[in-house]
């Protein structure tokens, strides 16, 4: 066909003419010969899906991922030193000075861990509330475990507290990085503030770990020095929750 032909027999540009010999060309698909499998969808293969982990290697990494971070605060406490006055405490002191921010840690765990009603996590502002209870039992605490052999004034008083917050802040940020790796993608739900959880749970434990080390009295230092290692740990939960959103 020469070219003059082949532009005659072309319909023109913006036309809604077609070439009624085309249709031949679509299969019939009563035919004998029609093969229904090349209009067939893809077959789906698990195998071809990144394998993901059981519950129970999730659970095993959680406990590890406890373990080490209780052997990182011993390996802190084991170069700095033990509080020199550990020894004349009351049982009163050194029991409330522990165990109170230890249930704070649990209690902060437990609202990070909640499911919600439908299972994927409870709705933000109720873990956001729930988080002011391990820190107003921290703030309380302090007023029963504050009592220290070391009293400091002026410059020095800043100075040391300035000092514990950075040790606090230290301490929490090894058992941070551990929940990070071992909550990582666990969140579907409110991942930011199940993770801030999780971070002020981190810094009650480094407080509890900094009354064996601290022998400085006064309810301010503890509440500022040790107690702003729950603040520190839940802004920075707020960071990491990239890294725990599902």
């Amino acid at each position: 066909m020469d070219p003059q032909s082949k532009s005659a027999a072309s319909p023109p540009e913006g036309t809604s003419e077609f070439d009624a010999a085309r249709l031949r060309d679509i299969p019939d698909p009563f035919a004998d010969d029609f093969e229904m499998e090349a209009l067939a969808a893809p077959t789906f293969d698990p195998a071809a899906l990144p394998s993901a982990p059981t519950r129970a290697s999730v659970r095993r990494l959680r406990w590890i991922a406890a373990a080490c971070a209780l052997v990182y605060e011993f390996a802190i406490l084991s170069l700095v030193g033990l509080r020199l006055d550990l020894g004349s405490l009351s049982r009163a002191a050194i029991s409330v000075g522990l165990l109170a921010p230890l249930v704070a840690a649990a209690l902060a765990l437990a609202a990070a861990d909640h499911a919600g009603p439908r299972g994927v996590g409870a709705p933000s502002p109720r873990v956001a509330s729930f988080l002011l209870l391990p820190v107003g039992l921290f703030a309380l605490s302090t007023f029963v475990s504050a009592g220290g052999a070391v009293v400091l004034l002026g410059r020095a008083y800043w100075v040391a507290t300035a000092a514990c917050v950075a040790g606090t802040t230290m301490m929490t940020a090894g058992p941070l990085v551990l929940a990070t790796i071992a909550f990582r993608r666990a969140f579907a739900a409110t991942a930011a503030w199940r993770t801030a959880a999780i971070g002020v749970a981190c810094g009650a434990f480094a407080a509890a770990a900094m009354h064996l080390h601290c022998a400085i009295d006064g309810q301010l230092h503890y509440l500022l020095g040790h107690g702003a290692a729950l603040v520190v740990g839940g802004l920075a939960g707020l960071v990491l929750a990239r890294f725990t959103r599902a």
